[in-house]
C-alpha cells in the first residue's frame, strides 16, 4: 500500500486512483491473499472519501 501511495503523482486524487486500481484488479479472474487485502484497504480509502463502492465484494 505504501509503494502504491508513493507511486501516485503529487497532486493525484487518491480516492479516484484507488477506485481505478480496484476496477483494474476486478478485471482479473482471481486475486491472491495479499491482493485481496490490498483491495480491501483501497475500498476503505474509497469509502472514507465518500465515493460509491463498486466491484466484487
Amino acid at each position: 500500500m505504501i509503494a502504491w501511495l508513493l507511486w501516485l503523482p503529487r497532486n493525484a486524487d487518491v480516492a479516484k486512483a484507488a477506485a481505478d486500481e480496484v476496477a483494474r484488479m476486478d478485471k482479473r479472474p482471481s486475486l491472491s491473499g495479499g491482493a485481496i487485502r490490498l483491495r480491501e484497504l483501497l475500498l476503505q480509502l474509497i469509502d472514507g472519501a465518500g465515493l460509491p463502492k463498486y466491484g466484487r465484494a
